[in-house]
């Protein structure tokens, strides 16, 4: 068996396979890597595996990410989770295994691996497990009427409630600039960093007919709304996100019914919400539509260096989230995008 970096001449052949491996995810797909290189200039190594035929039988794609504090290397950006794809179990060892190997070479801190599933791979034995984060999966039905009807009777009041008080939906990548304003208001109410217009755009514009921009209007103001990418027969969320002052119509409720109905008429079989921590409030709002969970784990291994202490991490992020809340809107703003690069695989 071959393994090799990708270069452009194959780009089809990771489509094709990505394709046919139904363990694949909308974060396998090739945009990511043109978001990590032209947005935030970041070094990616996707790595393919050959069979003695030379067909393609397997797949991991890699970031690089050199910050102030420390370099890592990871399978995914912030909240994506690509894992390791291979046709056996023997292919995705190898393929972790030279992954880690090309981590040591590149001389990188930490090697993040996110995961999906309980099933790892054996090289994993000798990583560290975080087990923070659940993906919230609702399987679709043909006929989203008879979806609707089976909705607890509180999520249809909610829809109902939003449609009452007059929220408009308009969908198109033409908004995505009022979308990202309220993902950044929201943001940096949470006090997290917010991605950076230039990210965004460079997502939906790779991503090209894959990729959906909703929205909910009230008043000739954009007060929700996601960014949606399909993949084969799924359709997931990556970023939603509402305005606080909207919270009383109920908006993330008609958003996430407007995403679904669309993603059943489309002929999607599964509804991804994206990941959550668990046992908080988001992830209850998403298993009160009946989505069920699915582990995502995440496990990190030192390559050279001080081991990685999770305690301390914690008190440096809890740290940093209570003054970057202090900040003004418009130096978060600003300063988030250098931010993120920092920090791309670690979130």
């Amino acid at each position: 068996m071959l393994i090799e970096e990708l270069d452009q001449s194959a780009f089809a052949q990771w489509d094709e396979y990505l394709g046919r491996n139904d363990q694949s995810t909308c974060y396998h797909h090739l945009a990511w890597q043109s978001v990590a290189r032209r947005a935030y200039r970041l070094r990616t190594h996707y790595l393919l595996a050959r069979d003695e035929k030379a067909r393609v039988c397997g797949a991991l794609p890699l970031v690089e990410i050199r910050g102030l504090l420390h370099a890592h290397m990871t399978n995914g950006l912030f909240g994506a989770y690509a894992p390791v794809l291979g046709d056996t179990q023997e292919i995705r060892d190898r393929l972790l295994r030279r992954a880690f190997e090309l981590a040591r070479e590149r001389r990188v801190q930490y090697f993040v691996v996110k995961t999906v599933g309980s099933d790892q791979n054996r090289e994993m034995k000798e990583f560290d497990e975080l087990n923070s984060w659940v993906i919230a999966v609702l399987k679709l039905d043909p006929d989203p009427e008879r979806l609707w009807h089976g909705l607890r009777d509180k999520i249809r009041n909610c829809v109902r409630k939003a449609r009452k008080a007059g929220l408009e939906v308009r969908r198109g990548k033409e908004y995505l600039a009022p979308f990202y304003d309220v993902l950044a208001e929201n943001m940096h109410r949470k006090g997290a960093p917010i991605y950076g217009f230039n990210f965004m755009k460079e997502l939906t514009s790779a991503f090209g007919d894959q990729a959906e921009v909703v929205t909910l209007w009230h008043e000739g103001r954009v007060v929700s709304g996601a960014l949606t990418l399909d993949h084969g027969r799924t359709t997931a969320v990556p970023f939603a996100s509402s305005r606080p002052s909207a919270f009383h119509m109920s908006p993330n409720n008609l958003l996430y019914w407007e995403i679904i109905e669309r993603s059943c008429v489309k002929g999607m079989t599964t509804f991804d919400f994206g990941r959550s921590l668990r046992n908080s409030g988001p992830l209850s709002f998403k298993l009160g539509w009946g989505a069920e969970i699915i582990e995502q784990p995440f496990f990190i291994r030192t390559v050279k260096g001080d081991d990685f202490e999770m305690s301390s991490n914690k008190r440096r992020a809890d740290w940093f989230v209570d003054r970057w809340k202090r900040l003004p809107r418009s130096v978060a703003d600003a300063l988030g995008p250098a931010v993120c690069r920092q920090v791309a695989g670690l979130l």
